[in-house]
């Protein structure tokens, strides 16, 4: 953003966010569908061919990365990536992540991303690789569990997002995933303010897959800088990332699902 705001409120006025109102329907939607149906709001139609496709990533839009980068001044306290869904159609992808943002001066800001189909993007990035472990995920990775999202048998789909309760042994449905600790602590510092393109791709850990207790729907994160940030500063965040050519996307996992891991 060109013109830097001296009030978080300001933000609300951008087109892409949307209304309290609007925020608990769609993320209401989610948590009341049945769980044999949910499968379905991440395919549409395809008229020429005769088929279902399958939902390839999100995509938060000119209008999302400029939300992102305008919080720059303010700063993110909490940062969740929400389940919820759009109504019932056959002919689009009816399930939309939703960005919520609490900011450090209490401003609370949703904003939709956008879902698109592979034959829909623009050519993607190269592989990426990494040096070491962290929350800064290689390409390779992300691949692996993306390529697991795109062959996952339809008829599955929907144990992805529930979990079985250690305790009560009752199934528990993902409401949202989050970012926090020396993640958030990165983007606060690195991200913010130098976003060119933010992207989430939906995956499947299929370790987790075998585990009933864990979620193994496994989004990653994609986000190309404006400028690139150097590895050693990435190292001192504990996440390193050296790509292997010149896209610069950097790739974030490890987001925490509630349930079953909720914050305190």
């Amino acid at each position: 953003m060109e013109n830097v705001l001296t009030q978080s409120k300001e933000i609300l006025e951008y087109e892409g966010i949307i209304s309290p109102e609007l925020f608990e329907e769609y993320t209401n939607n989610w948590m009341e569908e049945e769980v044999l149906l949910l499968a379905r709001h991440f395919h549409k139609l395809n008229h020429t061919k005769g088929q279902f496709k399958r939902v390839d990533s999100f995509i938060a839009g000119q209008l999302g990365v400029d939300i992102l980068n305008a919080v720059k001044p303010f700063g993110i306290e909490v940062f969740r990536i929400y389940m919820s869904l759009d109504g019932e159609s056959k002919d689009e992808f009816t399930f939309i992540p939703i960005i919520y943002l609490l900011l450090k001066d209490g401003l609370e800001i949703t904003f939709p991303l956008i879902p698109k189909g592979r034959d829909e993007l623009v050519p993607g990035t190269t592989e990426q690789t990494v040096n070491s472990g962290g929350q800064i995920v290689p390409g390779i990775f992300k691949e692996m569990i993306t390529q697991n999202w795109d062959i996952f048998d339809v008829n599955l789909i929907d144990d992805l997002f529930v979990a079985v309760d250690s305790d009560t042994r009752g199934r528990l449905r993902v409401d949202f995933y989050e970012i926090s600790g020396d993640l958030l602590t990165f983007i606060n510092d690195k991200i913010l303010g130098n976003i060119k393109d933010f992207t989430l791709y939906p995956g499947v850990d299929m370790n987790k897959f075998q585990n009933k207790n864990l979620i193994s729907f496994t989004p990653t994160i994609g986000i190309v800088p404006q400028e690139t940030i150097m590895t050693e500063i990435m190292s001192r965040h504990s996440v390193i990332e050296i790509p292997k050519e010149d896209s610069g996307e950097i790739f974030m996992e490890y987001l925490r699902p509630c349930p079953p891991t909720c914050p305190k």
